[in-house]
């Protein structure tokens, strides 16, 4: 059974980063860029990978970009300069989604340090390219619908109150990005039907796994919660997060 990775206990620092092979001289405009990453979870098979990413400054484009990426920046600011000139500015503590396809440059004046889930379907990016098409920031105060709560028969606690929104589903629908919310609950340990990267944006929980360990979860952090793993959940505040989906 997998395990669930809590990226942020620790938290993650250049220092606990390998060296990674240098940024594709094709993507480099300006700056000499060091890069160093980990891997939480590397698939060749299924496309999907998650871990965390630190990098000297550089500036170059992503044209166009070859993978669905979520990110959280966790030290330093990043800019995406879009086609039309538009650009999207990021700073720490914030999650943004750079869809596969979308023609970019990629800016970032000093170093940056991030958590990332990449999802690549193995189809050309350029048939992804799309007019219009947009990196999304990610907005804790984003209006949400109402959701369907956890069912009764799994909770310790009454129902809550849950709202969510899909932000971007990638074309063969295997990868779902979701905002999501819900008022204070308690549900017992179930078996994960998919694959899960939680981005918590307010608000905090507890996450037990199926040996017993309950770790506590707040604003900021991230978790990824493998397909099969067997988690449960007490929140006693409400929450907001992103929610990454993978099947």
């Amino acid at each position: 059974m997998a395990d669930i990775a809590f990226l942020d206990h620790p938290a993650v620092s250049e220092a606990a980063l390998d060296l990674w092979p240098p940024v594709n001289p094709a993507e480099v405009e300006t700056g000499d860029p060091v890069q160093k990453g980990r891997y939480i979870r590397e698939d060749a098979g299924d496309g999907l990978s998650v871990g965390s990413w630190h990098c000297t400054a550089y500036s170059g484009p992503m044209a166009p970009c070859p993978f669905d990426e979520y990110m959280v920046l966790l030290a330093g600011r990043v800019e995406i300069h879009h086609s039309d000139g538009a650009v999207l500015r990021i700073g720490p503590g914030q999650g943004f989604l750079v869809p596969k396809g979308l023609v970019c440059r990629w800016v970032q004046t000093g170093p940056v340090l991030k958590h990332f889930l990449i999802y690549d379907d193995g189809t050309p990016p350029e048939a992804h390219s799309a007019p219009g098409q947009r990196a999304i920031l990610i907005d804790p105060s984003t209006e949400l619908t109402p959701g369907d709560p956890p069912p009764a028969a799994i909770l310790s606690s009454a129902q809550p109150t849950c709202g969510e929104r899909v932000l971007y589903r990638s074309r063969d629908g295997r990868l779902e990005v979701l905002q999501w919310s819900a008022t204070p609950y308690t549900r017992t340990e179930q078996t994960a039907k998919a694959t899960e990267f939680m981005h918590f944006l307010t608000g905090a929980t507890e996450i037990g796994d199926s040996r017993g360990a309950v770790v506590p979860v707040t604003t900021g952090e991230s978790v990824l919660v493998p397909k099969g793993a067997r988690t449960a959940w007490e929140s006693r505040v409400p929450v907001v997060k992103v929610a990454c989906f993978f099947s």
